[in-house]
């Protein structure tokens, strides 16, 4: 007797549903409860316990019913579920102290914009990076605004900070955001109390504290420098001495990134603007009594000159210069910018804009996908996106370090490396040290920013990128081929039962690493 199409449907689904993750995870759960029923029975002289492990069971499964319920990506709930599952109680509270609060005014998820009458220059070195900030720095007229995951003592900051005091002397005005856990014990504290004390404001996002612990989970991974609002710099490159290879914890240090020039520079200020009000709220008046020279991005734009009419624009691009034409969410293929333009992609916790453009991106390629990434461990909609690639022909490469930074997260690299290869995609390993830069190439365009291939960045962090074809794509594409040739192909090995079984555990537990 044959089934109809529906119980084939209905019996489909069921066997699905029995394999997952979720259920799994809700296996364990009543596993649990089943045993504190049977202490509760059959072990009087266990009861106190057996009371406590319901106490545990109950408020664990409040907080699996809420985590079940929260708008966030299966890959993140899946793993909060396991947590609390394998750690009852314990689990549920980490969950509860982790866990970002609503805020009272919600944050834009994110935007990507797209900036006529803009050009960027790709930049593969750290060290020429750092180079060009500082010259651009020197030259500075109106304002200098930092915004880095790290600022760290050390030669590289050094030369920075000469530079912004001689700034600060010709009037110029200067504002500094630093991440606080990504600079903690790092932070040129007096320096940049001395630049406090001559004029500059700075501030710190997010303070470390024991808690709440979502105030550590939230980073500010953006590397943003505009200097009066002609040039924006951004990219992987923190303002540390490793990343212009003055020194070597890991071996050579590959990083890289993007100067930005035109009316997308002027964006990247507005957006440095906003995280820095934010950072800087609750520092009072007395903190932000700096010098307010900076004109808005119209005024500005009038004063150079560079306000570009409908016949200017280029095609693609909006003709009153930076088109925020979308927020929150992305169409089907992003419209990547015409050459002459360039866009801007950021997000704040939780937007997942960057992870939409890159799937768009990949998607819509037909002979290259060019990927450099310090940590690789992603969402099933850019695994499948690449795998797709792949499939269809498309010369799928990514370049992963050789030599960690993090032993987990290398782990956990090598574990989302391996199950490309397995469907076509080349990996390749960066022998002479460690790989830092961030960098997509889809055909003829390139994103280069602070976002890692990675659960944190896409889904976590506040990170930025910019977007341009032309010269800078191709030139994004040689520095991946040059890196590419002193990297080692991945070949997968094979491991032990217990060796797969913690690659296993390490990978459901990825989304929170």
């Amino acid at each position: 007797m044959t089934l109809s199409a529906g119980k084939r449907y209905f019996a489909m689904r069921l066997f699905r549903f029995i394999f997952s993750r979720i259920f799994i995870c809700l296996v364990f759960i009543a596993a649990l409860f089943a045993a504190i029923i049977f202490l509760c029975l059959y072990i009087h002289s266990l009861l106190p316990a057996a009371w406590a492990l319901v106490v545990a069971g109950i408020f664990s499964l409040i907080i699996a019913v809420v985590i079940m319920s929260r708008p966030s990506p299966s890959a993140f709930r899946c793993a909060w579920l396991a947590l609390v599952a394998a750690l009852p109680f314990f689990g549920a509270l980490v969950y509860l102290l982790a866990i970002s609060k609503p805020a009272r005014k919600p944050l834009p998820q994110g935007r990507a914009m797209v900036c006529s009458d803009s050009d960027a220059e790709y930049l593969a070195d750290g060290a020429d990076y750092l180079k060009r900030l500082k010259e651009r720095i020197d030259g500075a007229k109106e304002y200098v605004y930092l915004e880095y995951y790290i600022i760290a003592r050390g030669r590289v900051w050094t030369e920075i900070f000469s530079a912004l005091r001689a700034a600060l002397g010709r009037g110029v005005e200067v504002k500094i955001i630093y991440d606080g856990v990504g600079s903690a014990l790092r932070a040129p504290v007096r320096s940049l109390r001395t630049l406090e004390r001559e004029g500059a404001a700075t501030a710190v996002f997010r303070k470390p504290s024991p808690l709440p612990f979502y105030r550590l989970n939230c980073r500010d991974h953006r590397k943003i420098a505009v200097i009066d609002g002609q040039y924006a710099f951004t990219g992987g490159v923190n303002i540390a001495d490793e990343y212009a290879n003055l020194t070597s914890p890991h071996g050579h240090w590959k990083d890289g990134g993007a100067m930005l020039t035109g009316k997308i520079a002027s964006a990247f200020a507005e957006l440095f603007t906003e995280n820095f009000l934010r950072a800087d709220k609750k520092r009072g008046a007395a903190r932000r009594n700096c010098r307010r020279k900076r004109e808005d991005a119209d005024g500005r734009r009038q004063k150079r000159g560079k306000t570009a009419g409908a016949e200017g624009a280029p095609p693609d691009c909006p003709a009153d210069g930076c088109g925020h034409n979308m927020q929150g969410s992305i169409p089907s293929f992003f419209p990547t910018p015409a050459d002459g333009c360039a866009a801007l992609i950021y997000d704040n916790p939780f937007g997942g804009i960057y992870e939409d453009v890159s799937a768009s991106l990949i998607y819509s390629a037909t002979e290259r996908v060019y990927i450099l990434t310090p940590y690789l461990c992603m969402d099933d909609k850019l695994s499948d996106a690449l795998k797709f690639a792949a499939a269809r022909g498309a010369d799928v490469r990514i370049v992963i370090p050789h030599i960690p930074d993090k032993r987990l997260t290398f782990e956990i690299t090598r574990t989302y490396a391996d199950s490309l290869i397995s469907h076509g995609v080349k990996i390749y390993e960066y022998t002479p040290g460690f790989l830092h830069t961030k960098s997509v190439i889809c055909d003829d365009c390139a994103a280069v920013g602070s976002y890692n291939f990675d659960f944190r960045s896409m889904r976590l962090n506040y990170e930025c990128a910019a977007i341009a074809r032309g010269r800078f794509a191709e030139k994004a594409a040689e520095d991946f081929l040059k890196t590419s040739a002193m990297s080692a192909p991945r070949v997968p090995v094979k491991h032990g039962a217990v060796r797969r079984s913690a690659r296993r555990i390490i990978a459901l537990f990825a989304p929170l690493v």
